[in-house]
């Protein structure tokens, strides 16, 4: 079941509107059309009682003044890109620098700052936006239309697909805040959860967090999750790359190939538990180092499928490059339960 109730207006004064999906057990999530954001996320804790498991906003207000992409579907491509530059098909573009030198999400007028038009379906809803060529510095009318679904299983989906007019990069996600024991619960409880990663290796960035090419085994080191550790267990560990994130803003490369269980987070304290199934091949775990007002530092963590950053200017890397006419198409499964 889906429905809509008003939200606000957008800077362009067009209505924004919350869109609620139920699932099962009381459970429910609502997006909006603002930036395709995903509002809420109300699950069932091991006893029942039902608790929202993401930061958000009241009003729209808070939205469009966020600097720090709450809910919000981030492209024409998520992560960094050196300098603010690529190279495609013998030509230079230059983008937009919000990040020191380098280009962040985007740029200043990312898509989750966008009024996306939408379509109510079946137990979902689909928002669509037209980037113009040009748009951010990037080539190419990009149709980008993104899908959320929930079942009665409390499978929440993000279903992603662009078709662009000539040859463009594209990174797609979600940039969703966890913190399953409560999205008021603080810090203390986000660094508290369980985090499992599938991955034994992630793409090793350098001051400004752009990767190296080098890519950087795990073992032996605090950026290892894949026995499952508490998020804030080894934050004071002595670690290059820690040094340099002030905690963990990593691509982990997750093994495997289409859609695959990338990640499991757990709140042992209430037993909301969130597997994280993907199709992309790299994910970024961020422990909300540069989290800040009206929110707290480290009170919930980002769970980020994506290609690897900078991969435009990296060939060795998986190619994000969609060509012109041809689809681009990514899926995310949250599976919430309580253990």
């Amino acid at each position: 079941m889906v429905t809509k109730r008003i939200f606000g207006r957008g800077a362009d004064g067009c209505d924004v509107f919350v869109f609620r999906l139920d699932g099962a057990d009381g459970a429910y999530m609502e997006v909006t059309n603002y930036g395709a954001i995903w509002a809420r996320a109300v699950v069932p804790d091991r006893d029942g009682n039902l608790t929202d498991v993401c930061l958000s906003y009241e009003s729209i207000e808070g939205y469009m003044t966020d600097t720090m992409y709450v809910g919000a579907v981030v492209g024409r491509f998520a992560n960094r890109i050196k300098g603010a530059a690529f190279t495609l098909n013998g030509k230079v573009y230059r983008l937009q620098k919000n990040d020191g030198e380098n280009s962040l999400h985007g740029g200043f007028d990312g898509y989750g700052k966008r009024v996306f038009d939408y379509e109510v379906l079946d137990g979902g809803v689909a928002f669509r936006l037209l980037s113009p060529d040009g748009d951010q510095g990037y080539p190419g009318n990009l149709a980008v239309t993104v899908t959320y679904s929930f079942d009665a299983n409390n499978v929440f989906a993000v279903d992603y697909h662009a078709i662009s007019d000539q040859d463009t990069p594209v990174n797609l996600t979600n940039h969703a805040y966890f913190n399953l024991a409560g999205a008021g619960a603080g810090r203390a409880s986000a660094i508290a959860q369980i985090l499992r990663i599938n991955s034994g290796f992630i793409t090793e960035v350098d001051r400004e967090y752009i990767p190296t090419g080098k890519l950087l085994p795990l073992e032996n080191t605090p950026l290892d999750f894949r026995m499952g550790e508490f998020v804030g267990e080894r934050f004071k560990d002595p670690d290059p790359q820690m040094e340099i994130a002030g905690g963990y803003d990593f691509n982990y490369i997750v093994d495997g190939c289409g859609l695959r269980e990338a990640a499991v987070l757990t709140c042992p304290r209430n037993g909301v538990s969130m597997r994280l199934f993907m199709t992309n091949p790299g994910l970024q775990f961020y422990s909300g180092n540069m989290i800040a007002r009206p929110f707290i530092r480290q009170s919930a963590v980002c769970l980020e499928p994506q290609h690897y950053p900078d991969s435009v200017n990296r060939p060795a890397f998986p190619s994000c490059v969609l060509k012109a006419g041809e689809s681009y198409r990514a899926r995310t499964e949250y599976r919430f339960s309580a253990v």
